[in-house]
C-alpha cells in the first residue's frame, strides 16, 4: 500500500511547494526566499517529529 501511495504523496507535496512559492512571490518574495522558508518549515517539522 506504502509503495502505491508515495509516488501521489510526492506529486502533492511538489503542487504544494509550487503554490507556496508563488504566494510568496506575489507577496513580494523572491522565489530563493521562498524555497529557503519551505526548506526551513521541513527542518522544522522533521525535528518536531522526532521530538514527540
Amino acid at each position: 500500500m506504502q509503495e502505491a501511495l508515495e509516488p501521489l504523496y510526492a506529486e502533492l507535496e511538489q503542487e504544494v511547494e509550487a503554490v507556496l512559492v508563488e504566494a510568496a512571490v506575489s507577496a513580494g518574495w523572491s522565489a530563493d526566499e521562498a524555497l529557503q522558508a519551505i526548506e526551513e518549515l521541513k527542518r522544522h517539522d522533521v525535528l518536531s517529529d522526532h521530538e514527540s
